[in-house]
């Protein structure tokens, strides 16, 4: 949605925001959830059970016609091909895939363009971004057929967790589905073509915690998706009421679950949770089986590595950063793209019989809920979106000082500062409420932890 229509929906009569919603879902569900994608549901449950043979097999197969089309029409591969005294007639094997560079979010932000292929004109290509964690987003650009095979994996691990699309289903994600700054419900909307339900985590409080649990009600929700952070927050309301909500299934992804989490959510919804693990980029998807707590890597659409601090790949078992190559966006392939998260591989097998490479949980970086004076708390992944316009922020860092101050360190690669705080003040204020004071501080570094790790909220109300 572009900015001047979000600002159109977001000002408009509830009822007219739902009209806007539901016509949305239409479209969604057209360019989604087509002939196409119901190919993929069948291929799918059919490529779950392939054996190790099939898998590499199949795998090959994807990276060949990708890393060719890579060289061929994708300015960074042709240069470093040319570079490398290569051409696409020379990648011949699955072990080619060594040959190529490992890059990260720099080599693409230095210059996206350069690896969007020119075999997509832009009106073949979705616009996307990263969420911005560490405040620096990137864009990024998607073939149509990467965002349905995307939700066909997504779908698919609904389906192991019992879920059709004939159950309703509520998610408490990032999106701005009314005005932060709204006082008085709704605070959500109900997409019939989606059949879900769109609820607000910017409002998720305790006193409007009978509102949300007589939405869920009121609509026959039957399974809950949201941040774990966010569940976490919801099902702890519920929980000191002593009030239980049943539900087929809870998924999370976005943020490092912990057990403490998964057990209040589970306990409260009185279900199993299935946490995912996927990234903007398209390099990567881990999924809960429901059988053992680790993910499947979905080997149809990404081939995976850990490697070390040198780039070299590590043994099953020791953590290293996780490096994916996509195989399905032909839009904007992404060979070897590295992240800072922090992952192992595992040699065992899981009891559900399927062949996936399995992931230990993520070791990525341990991030506060910002608490405001009315008693909401709000979620380090809802916070990111203001962030998202202003890729020319190189690093941010935001520190709670008290329940009415935060400071919000700035690293700014370029551009104007005055126009980036303004736009962040904006987008913060919408979401932390008028209330909360908000200085910026423009750094030149902001340091990682003596653990190695980076924080990006840091809150200092329980130090």
């Amino acid at each position: 949605m572009s900015s001047v229509a979000e600002r159109i929906y977001l000002n408009s009569p509830a009822y007219i925001q739902s009209i806007l919603l539901n016509q949305y879902g239409r479209r969604l569900t057209k360019q989604r959830f087509g002939d196409e994608f119901r190919s993929l549901e069948a291929f799918l449950d059919e490529s779950q059970w392939y054996g190790a043979e099939d898998i590499q097999g199949y795998q090959e197969e994807r990276f060949l016609s990708l890393a060719r089309h890579a060289i061929d029409s994708v300015p960074f591969y042709n240069a470093w091909a040319k570079s490398a005294n290569l051409g696409a007639e020379d990648i011949t094997s699955l072990e080619d895939l060594r040959k190529f560079p490992i890059i990260d979010k720099v080599d693409i932000r230095s210059d996206a363009q350069k690896f969007l292929s020119t075999a997509f004109a832009s009106s073949r290509r979705v616009h996307g971004h990263t969420s911005g964690t560490t405040g620096s987003p990137l864009d990024l650009w998607y073939s149509r057929h990467n965002v349905i095979f995307t939700a066909a994996v997504d779908w698919r691990q609904k389906r192991w967790a019992g879920l059709s699309p004939i159950n309703c289903g509520a998610f408490l994600l990032g999106r701005t589905v009314v005005r932060p700054t709204k006082t008085a419900p709704p605070f959500g909307h109900f997409i019939k073509p989606l059949n879900q339900l769109w609820l607000s985590s910017f409002h998720l409080s305790a006193d409007r915690f009978e509102w949300f649990a007589e939405k869920l009600e009121a609509h026959g929700v039957e399974y809950i998706e949201g941040y774990p952070s966010t569940l976490a927050t919801f099902a702890a309301f519920a929980d000191r009421r002593g009030v239980r909500l049943p539900m087929k299934a809870a998924l999370t992804s976005s943020e490092t679950l912990y057990e403490h989490q998964r057990e209040l959510i589970e306990r409260v919804f009185e279900c199993k949770l299935y946490d995912f693990y996927g990234l903007a980029e398209r390099t990567a998807f881990g999924t809960e089986c429901g059988q053992g707590g680790n993910k499947h890597l979905n080997f149809e659409y990404s081939i995976n590595e850990i490697v070390d601090e040198s780039g070299i790949q590590v043994a099953h078992g020791r953590t290293g950063s996780l490096v994916g190559t996509g195989l399905t966006n032909y839009a904007m392939p992404l060979i070897r793209y590295k992240v800072s998260d922090q992952i192992a591989f595992s040699d065992r097998q899981c009891t559900c019989g399927r062949r996936m490479q399995l992931m230990s949980n993520v070791s990525t970086k341990s991030e506060d809920m910002v608490r405001t004076a009315d008693g909401r708390e709000i979620s380090p992944s809802i916070l990111t979106h203001p962030f998202k316009p202003f890729s020319q922020v190189e690093k941010s860092q935001i520190i709670q000082e008290d329940v009415e101050h935060l400071r919000v360190l700035i690293v700014l690669r370029e551009g104007n500062f005055d126009d980036v705080v303004n736009g962040l003040r904006k987008g913060l204020s919408d979401r932390l409420g008028s209330e909360m004071q908000i200085d910026f501080e423009r750094v030149d570094d902001i340091p990682r932890a003596s653990s190695g790790k980076y924080r990006w909220v840091v809150s200092k109300l329980n130090m």
